[in-house]
């Protein structure tokens, strides 16, 4: 069992709360019961639900209205050159949520449970999932991969085709900030204009993101500090429906952080 790091000081009740008013202050009411949609994947902010969880909630409320899949690949980010899985169960002050247990022989998909107790991006997603499937919570299933910085195109490809390979439906969740621009997160890169420029700079991660660009996204990750880069890249490997932006915010005035929440 993966226990809770960032909630373990939390109970069920506050984090309820703070999920509520996420969707009451983002999409401005709560999901409906119905699920007819299709979703493939959404890509949401990682950070503290009090700073850019109305902004995931946009998202959320998509998963929630939609048709309840299989299984969840839930991506984090992490430092290495492998994809790293976990086989354990993880845990949160909203109960238990079951790995789904990928039986891979892929090389580079690596099980690394050290790795995933020490990383958060992955459990900051389950409460805002164990909420939108509250009538489904004894089918919710996870498949939770951290992929490390320094993955390959070749590494995300082949890693892509061991999840299809499962021939189960799924849906992705990928945590990723947008921007995070100033002193305080050692990124200056702009001196005059600078939310303008920021701007520009996550309108063009969002153009390759949007249209499933896996090759322009990885040039265009050096010229900025989107969280998880190589998660949203495997991602776009994953899915084949386009991406549509549903709520864009910037947080600070000289600490900079962006937030994006999208749909596939």
């Amino acid at each position: 069992m993966r226990r809770s790091i960032i909630f373990n000081n939390m109970d069920f009740n506050e984090i309820h709360k703070q999920i509520e008013a996420s969707f009451e202050k983002g999409p401005g009411d709560l999901p409906v019961k119905y699920r007819d949609k299709v979703v493939k994947g959404i890509l949401v902010p990682e950070d503290n639900y009090l700073i850019s969880g109305s902004i995931a909630a946009w998202a959320w409320k998509e998963i929630a209205e939609s048709k309840f899949p299989e299984f969840y690949v839930i991506i984090g980010g992490c430092e290495g050159d492998k994809v790293y899985l976990s086989l354990e169960d993880f845990e949160t002050p909203l109960g238990t949520v079951s790995n789904v247990q990928l039986k891979s022989t892929n090389e580079k998909i690596q099980v690394d449970e050290e790795k995933h107790t020490e990383e958060k991006s992955i459990e900051m997603q389950l409460p805002f999932l164990q909420f939108v499937s509250k009538d489904k919570l004894d089918k919710l299933k996870i498949l939770p991969l951290l992929v490390g910085k320094g993955c390959s195109y070749e590494t995300l490809e082949s890693v892509a085709k061991a999840v299809k390979s499962i021939q189960k439906e799924f849906v992705v969740v990928v945590g990723s900030d947008m921007t995070k621009h100033g002193e305080k997160f050692e990124f200056n890169q702009f001196r005059y204009g600078i939310e303008q420029e920021i701007n520009n700079l996550d309108m063009k991660s969002l153009e390759f993101i949007q249209n499933l660009d896996v090759t322009g996204l990885l040039e265009h990750l050096g010229k900025t500090n989107l969280s998880n880069g190589k998660g949203v890249c495997l991602l776009l490997e994953l899915i084949e429906e386009n991406g549509r932006l549903l709520d864009y915010q910037s947080y600070g005035s000289e600490d900079i952080s962006t937030y994006a929440s999208l749909v596939f």
